[in-house]
């Protein structure tokens, strides 16, 4: 779980190791991880809140931030209270 705060650290920082640091955070199976991703929702980079969003969608479970309302075959609509304008 030591690994949580450097995987955030790298999503928030390195584009180039988002995509590798949000798979890391959604295989630890811990509360911490759920709650570091919950955290970059609020992000103010549409990409990194995007990647948190689907990486919480991935987890086992069902996290009920990241379940949405779904619109038959068009898609998946989230609402997520964020501080900046998206």
């Amino acid at each position: 779980y030591d690994a949580v705060p450097v995987l955030v650290e790298l999503a928030r920082t390195e584009p180039a190791f988002r995509a590798p640091a949000l798979t890391g955070l959604r295989v630890i199976d811990h509360p911490s991880s759920q709650e570091a991703l919950r955290s970059l929702l609020t992000e103010a980079e549409p990409e990194l809140c995007y990647g948190a969003l689907r990486t919480l969608r991935k987890r086992k479970g069902t996290d009920p931030v990241a379940v949405g309302r779904s619109f038959d075959r068009i898609g998946r609509l989230t609402e997520i209270a964020s501080p900046h304008p998206l």
